[in-house]
Order: C-alpha cells, then sequence, then structure tokens
C-alpha cells in the first residue's frame, strides 16, 4: 500500500530536518568554543566573578558558626572520608572532575587506599559571553587545588555495572557545603580572605581554599578544620 506525501509534508519534514541538523551543528560549535576557552589558562585567571556584600555576609556568618560538633553533625551523613592528594583537575560542563590519589580511607565499606579515583565538585566556568568564562560555585566552594593534601567527604557515584568495567577506578561525588565545606586542606593553611570590592576574577581568589570576607570567619574556618582533620585523621 503506497502512502502518499503531500507537498506540505515534504516541506515539513525538511523544515525539522533543516532544524536538528541546525542544532547539532551549534551544539558542537557551542562545545569546542567551551573546551577552547577551558582550556585557556588566560580565560580561567580572567573568569569573572558574581559577588555581592549579601553574599559575602552571610557566608561570613556561616563560616564565623562553625564548630566541631556541628560539622561533624552534617558531615556524618556522607557514606565516604578520604585523605586524598589532588593530582589533576579537569573542566567538565557544571562541574570540575579532580583525579586524586588516597592516601587513606578515612570512612566507608570501599578502601581506596593506594588507589586513584575521579572525584567531581559540583562547581566549575561557564560561558559568560563568547570570549569570557564566569566562575560559577551555587554552594560556594572552592575548587580542590592541585599537590595538595585534603580530607575529603563525598558519596559514591553508582553506574551500571558494565559501564563501571571500562572505568579505570571508582567515581565519588564531593559533597555539598552545607553550614561548612566538605574538603578541608590538610597540608596548608589559609592566610588571606576575599575582598568583595577589589576582588572581580578568578585569579584573586584562586589561591583560597574556603571563601570568606573576614579575619574572623577565617580564623574560625582554620580553626575548625584543624580539629576535624584531629578528629578524622588522626
Amino acid at each position: 500500500m503506497k502512502v502518499k506525501v503531500s507537498h506540505l509534508q515534504i516541506v515539513g519534514i525538511a523544515i525539522c530536518c533543516l532544524a536538528i541538523l541546525t542544532g547539532i551543528i551549534f551544539g558542537i560549535l557551542t562545545k569546542c568554543s567551551y573546551l577552547k576557552l577551558t582550556q585557556d589558562k588566560s580565560s580561567i585567571s580572567n573568569a569573572a566573578l558574581f559577588m555581592d556584600e549579601d553574599m559575602a555576609n552571610a557566608l561570613d556568618y556561616q563560616y564565623s558558626e562553625i564548630n566541631l560538633d556541628s560539622a561533624k553533625y552534617e558531615l556524618d551523613r556522607y557514606s565516604y572520608a578520604f585523605r586524598v592528594k589532588c593530582i589533576d583537575a579537569q573542566p567538565c560542563y557544571h562541574c570540575m572532575k579532580f583525579t586524586v590519589n588516597v592516601i587513606d580511607t578515612v570512612k566507608g565499606d570501599i578502601d581506596e587506599k593506594g588507589n586513584s579515583i575521579v572525584v567531581y565538585q559540583w562547581l566549575g566556568f561557564d560561558k559568560y559571553t563568547e570570549t569570557e568564562l564566569a566562575f560559577n560555585s551555587p554552594d560556594f566552594s572552592m575548587p580542590l587545588k592541585i599537590g595538595r593534601e585534603y580530607l575529603i567527604f563525598a558519596e559514591k557515584r553508582d553506574y551500571y555495572i558494565d559501564y563501571q568495567k571500562t572505568l579505570p577506578g571508582n567515581e565519588y561525588s564531593l559533597g555539598l557545603m552545607g553550614m561548612c565545606p566538605t574538603a578541608f586542606v590538610i597540608d596548608d593553611t589559609q592566610e588571606d580572605y576575599a575582598d568583595i570590592s577589589t576582588d572581580k576574577v578568578y585569579s584573586d581568589i584562586e589561591d583560597l581554599y574556603y571563601l570568606c570576607f573576614s579575619q574572623k570567619a577565617l580564623d574560625n574556618i582554620n580553626k575548625a578544620s584543624n580539629e576535624l582533620i584531629s578528629y578524622y585523621c588522626e
């Protein structure tokens, strides 16, 4: 049985095909443009910051109130905790992908000590304009730094078993910051804090481990960090 296709239907099909093809081409070009920007260190360094005074005040209050007991209450909900050294970082879409060496498994039913694992963190660099990036951290955490050791709290990413077999190791998602961070630097101490009036691009804050805006908040998060590291790692 032959099905007759009208001229109008043919035109409609052609328009749909053209729209799909245009979308594919646009997606490829957008991805290539994003990859080009994120592979350019100067684009990362000059990524715009969108921080305001209300956000700064809220974060400072948050960091000023952290203590060992309140932090433990939040962090103990995570299934895994590791002492790790960050060895590689890769910007991905709406996240950062880190490869870390596990120095010790602090908590969890999988002992990763001595293994390399992948850790995803929900932050990154988004296209702001065709030639500019913006630093975006929904929970106001800072990226892990290559070469630094951390105490991190995470959940394992559950993949289809056949896909997991194709990976060199397990992959985890770093916990989201609530009242306290979920990554605490071990082999360094933050000495400076952000300045809402002068810090406008990512290079202004890229050395920070905790995004705070006053000496009081900085002193308290450093104190809490040391106490948490002692509690979980020693």
